[in-house]
């Protein structure tokens, strides 16, 4: 009887003991934490600064590895390569990429791609077609919206500068190609100059006040990206003519919003940076595990921000993102 209770709880025992090890099996030989490169055009402006935000968010929900580092500026595409080459024989499961250049990367992405890992644009695309998803602003209505914000504070004639930079980026682009498709549509307008720059906001300023000072007739500036738009304010604010020239500009941070206060900026274009970057892992994961589809195309909201609207309660998390 004894006996028979001893070999019972052994047979128990050994149950437990094999439950316990196959389920340790399983476990080390299923799970993979995956590891996700993000290579920002840079990490230091407050747009990328949330990017990061909503990464940390998503890879901690997820439990991956993800790194984010980026150039020292939004020109230098020589550095985002080899960040591209360093993630590449660090065997990353992803690259999750916003593009200083839309074609200076694309041999090094499609290398990755060949060699199984899963490439996800952010901000600014490639034109090389073989990333799963490109996760970012609708750039081209984007900049129809800034058109339409520009000609809504002006009835009469419009005389404007173009501030733009890098224009080998593809948001660069687009922003710009869709502002002059749909400003283009009165007859009352008049492109009076154009100029790119790169993204610093001090050269932006010294840019903008010699278009200005070569065209007095200027009385409307639309500006694409967080330096090129604080290069504007700062312009504006030297040369203390906010009531004679409307400005509609890209991206917010603390000095922006200032001057969205101080009527230095009439209408920020205001993206998502950290849906970009919460998304980015998000479907990167999805890819790889198969779970779920990805469109090509995923599109982040925009909120156009002026001094009536600056301090809505639905608009903080647009206007006032929190930053470490």
């Amino acid at each position: 009887m004894i006996f028979l209770k001893i070999k019972k709880i052994s047979i128990l025992l050994l149950s437990v003991c094999m439950i316990v090890c196959v389920s340790s099996c399983v476990n080390s030989t299923s799970h993979h934490q995956y590891y996700i490169a993000v290579i920002p055009k840079q990490g230091r402006s407050s747009f990328f600064r949330e990017v990061a935000s909503g990464v940390n968010t998503a890879a901690t929900e997820y439990n991956v590895r993800t790194t984010f580092e980026g150039a020292q500026n939004e020109e230098d595409y020589d550095t985002q390569n080899d960040l591209i080459r360093r993630a590449i024989n660090a065997k990353a499961d992803a690259i999750v990429i916003s593009a200083i250049d839309e074609n200076k990367s694309n041999e090094l992405l499609e290398q990755a791609v060949k060699e199984g890992i899963i490439v996800i644009t952010i901000d600014s695309g490639v034109t090389y077609e073989g990333v799963s998803q490109h996760i970012g602003t609708d750039n081209v209505e984007s900049g129809r919206i800034a058109a339409r914000e520009l000609r809504a504070m002006e009835n009469g004639q419009l005389n404007i500068g173009i501030v733009n930079f890098e224009k080998h980026t593809k948001n660069a682009i687009e922003r710009e190609r869709g502002f002059l498709e749909e400003i283009m549509k009165h007859a009352d307008v008049r492109i009076i100059d154009s100029v790119s720059t790169v993204s610093n906001a001090s050269e932006a300023a010294d840019a903008t006040k010699q278009m200005i000072a070569d065209n007095p007739t200027i009385n409307a500036v639309v500006a694409f990206n967080e330096y090129t738009s604080l290069g504007v304010g700062y312009s504006i604010r030297e040369l203390n003519n906010k009531n004679l020239i409307h400005v509609v500009a890209f991206d917010n941070n603390a000095e922006s919003i200032g001057m969205i206060e101080n009527g230095e900026i009439d209408r920020l274009i205001v993206q998502n940076p950290f849906a970009m970057g919460y998304l980015s892992i998000e479907s990167a994961v999805k890819e790889l595990e198969k779970r779920d589809s990805i469109t090509l195309e995923q599109y982040t909201e925009v909120l156009v921000v002026n001094r009536s609207n600056l301090y809505e309660y639905e608009n903080q998390k647009f206007v006032f993102p929190f930053e470490d």
